[in-house]
């Protein structure tokens, strides 16, 4: 067999070997979804009595434990039609696929299109907790809201909702106290030498002593960083699915694909050579279209001479 010959046969299955390196990468990906949403399920963090209406932690792991396992699912059918040349199998794997990109559009769209009102909520939340001592879940259990604020306003560095003037008529404080009193909490540790120093530092009134920032802006962030993480990996699977789509699409319509249905009632050397006579009948015809084009082109040129 020529040198040529190899070539064509190459050629005739290139689309095929590129289509099992885009399914192993979507299988991949599938695999790391899944990963990551039991991960959220089993490291859920602190913090959320201070927000109860704004939980991301469970929903972000639902949604990427179902993208994980919608993903394994194609793949496996994507697997099956170009293991078994089954072109059945491989228009059901494009539509499978077209589904899933559908949905995260509508999705990601959507999630975007309500991010500010999730910011005007956990804000509106934050204020009603910080003049509050407890917070019952509706499962019965009680939590100590003093204790999540300074363990919130310590580990995010920020104090207050929008400042530290959020704390000023608290309930912590007693109600004939005139002072502008906060929780040692909003103290800056940098600026002491020692947590001895620290103590009662939030009733000096000395806002240079204090953080910054409010909590607003951090906390929501925090919130809300693992639906950023999904969306970077929506983002990822949507290139993905459109380069598979895109090999799946030409692979679908490849003359190679159809005729390795019949693979298996016949022998390899005789596959090949079949590949081979089909490549170089393609040629053919391809060349004969362009001469029967330039025959026309030459006869119209006649026609309009005369």
């Amino acid at each position: 067999m020529s040198i040529r010959h190899i070539y064509a046969a190459w050629k005739c299955t290139s689309n095929r070997r590129l289509f099992f390196a885009v399914l192993l990468t979507f299988t991949t990906m599938g695999i790391y979804s899944i990963s990551f949403g039991l991960w959220l399920i089993l490291n859920k963090a602190d913090f959320h009595e201070l927000s109860p209406s704004i939980h991301t932690d469970l929903p972000t792991a639902a949604i990427c434990l179902s993208i994980g396992m919608s993903v394994m699912t194609i793949t496996t059918v994507g697997w099956i039609s170009a293991v078994s040349y089954d072109r059945h199998f491989l228009n059901l794997f494009i539509a499978f696929v077209s589904l899933l990109t559908l949905m995260q559009v509508s999705t990601g769209v959507l999630g975007i299109s309500v991010m500010h009102v999730a910011r005007a909520r956990v804000r509106s939340d934050l204020l009603k907790s910080i003049n509050r001592t407890t917070f019952i879940s509706a499962n019965g259990d009680e939590y100590d809201l003093k204790v999540a604020w300074d363990r919130v306003q310590k580990s995010l560095k920020c104090c207050g909702v929008d400042g530290a003037h959020d704390w000023y008529y608290s309930v912590r404080w007693p109600t004939e106290s005139k002072a502008r009193f906060v929780p040692d909490s909003c103290c800056d540790r940098s600026l002491f030498a020692d947590d001895d120093s620290m103590n009662n530092c939030g009733k000096r009134q000395n806002e240079l002593l204090l953080f910054r920032r409010g909590c607003v802006d951090v906390y929501t962030n925090w919130s809300y960083h693992h639906i950023s993480h999904l969306n970077w990996l929506s983002f990822a699977l949507l290139i993905i699915e459109a380069i598979s789509l895109l090999f799946a699409i030409n692979l679908s319509k490849s003359n190679s694909f159809y005729a390795g249905s019949s693979r298996r009632r016949i022998r390899p050397a005789e596959y090949n050579r079949y590949l081979v006579e089909m490549s170089v009948m393609e040629r053919g015809n391809r060349h004969s279209r362009s001469v029967d084009r330039l025959n026309n082109s030459d006869q119209d040129v006649l026609i309009n001479r005369s």
